[in-house]
């Protein structure tokens, strides 16, 4: 094995490099560009000595000792496998070579911090409990009407349809629920039904030329998901007179049958 390749190696590996986002990627363009074309120009070896002495094991320490406090405080309640884990790891590197960090840096540490404090951690913890099944069917009407209408919060809508069990977190049951699009849903879904079962109803004229002079039997209510954030978007199974297969049809496209 080549020296320049042994050493690129052993920066990529290199915990403290590991940890420092933008030079890691740099380091790896240049282990990546060694791998297509087997040499490195000058100005590249030079950034290899820069970097292996920037993350050497005795390089020196400017850490701000007030912000690696409160780096190392979140970091162990954090997921280890979480954007926000990456990201301290990232603070925690660049407090170490700099002994400062950005402004937008500094919000974000302390979104961190407010998202991890005793009364959120407690919060989390009996979300679970709290989760009944209001508001489960709450998460699913929501989760219909984006898996319908993608693009979204596609993932968390196919986990509440389809995972078992699903339960989202506090942030994406408000995410998913409390926007003014799910609040039209969800509000049709539970708005009481203006056709009970065993109505009768007539298609209305903005129902189309197709329903024109229809008429029918109100058979299931809440028939299928909601998909359209309007007002009397409901949903009806409704039997035409003399049909022998039922039709879909929202609340707004109804009105009451005389006959």
């Amino acid at each position: 094995m080549s020296t320049l390749r042994k050493r690129l190696e052993t920066l990529v590996a290199n915990p403290r490099l590991k940890a420092s986002g933008r030079d890691l990627q740099f380091a790896e363009s240049l282990l990546a560009y060694y791998e297509r074309t087997g040499r490195l120009t000058s100005g590249r070896r030079t950034w290899i000595d820069k970097l292996e002495a920037k993350y050497a094991a005795d390089a020196p320490d400017l850490s701000d000792q007030t912000l690696g406090s409160r780096i190392d405080a979140v970091m162990p309640l954090t997921d280890p496998r979480s954007w926000d884990r990456g990201f301290l790891e990232s603070l925690q590197e660049q407090n170490r070579t700099r002994g400062s960090l950005s402004a937008r840096q500094i919000q974000i540490l302390e979104k961190i911090e407010d998202n991890h404090s005793e009364e959120v951690i407690a919060r989390r913890a009996t979300w679970a409990d709290d989760y009944d099944a209001v508001r489960a069917e709450r998460m699913k009407v929501a989760a219909a009407y984006y898996a319908a209408n993608p693009p979204y919060f596609g993932d968390l809508a196919h986990s509440v349809l389809n995972v078992d069990g699903f339960v989202p977190t506090e942030k994406q049951y408000r995410s998913l629920t409390e926007n003014k699009y799910a609040a039209k849903v969800i509000a049709a879904h539970f708005a009481e039904p203006s056709f009970p079962v065993g109505s009768k109803v007539e298609w209305r004229s903005s129902a189309g030329a197709r329903y024109r002079g229809m008429k029918g039997f109100v058979m299931k209510v809440n028939a299928k998901p909601v998909t359209n954030a309007a007002r009397g978007t409901k949903v009806y199974m409704v039997l035409p007179v003399g049909a022998a297969v039922p039709v879909f049809a929202e609340e707004r496209h109804l009105k009451r049958g005389r006959f």
